[in-house]
């Protein structure tokens, strides 16, 4: 069954999102890393800017929940944040 027009938009719409959702995701997680990202104190503790990711990554994840259902889009969010964090 071909779909409406309107449900066409809505699919475009969701996916144009999405993708605009990881590239600020992506340009904040950059931004952190090249501003907040110190060597680690000497307790071995994470510094100041990697506990920054990993709370913005939590809160991120907490409102995941809402989407449940589809474990690739938090899929997505992961890799957004281990593909910059392991390139530096």
């Amino acid at each position: 069954m071909p779909q409406s027009a309107l449900q066409v938009t809505l699919a475009e719409l969701q996916t144009l999102a999405q993708q605009r959702f990881l590239q600020a995701l992506q340009s904040r997680v950059k931004q952190h890393l090249t501003e907040r990202l110190d060597a680690p104190p000497p307790d071995l503790a994470p510094s100041p800017g990697v506990a920054a990711l990993l709370g913005l990554l939590k809160e991120v994840l907490s409102v995941a929940g809402v989407a449940e259902d589809k474990p690739q889009d938090i899929a997505k969010v992961n890799r957004a944040f281990h593909d910059l964090l392991l390139s530096t």
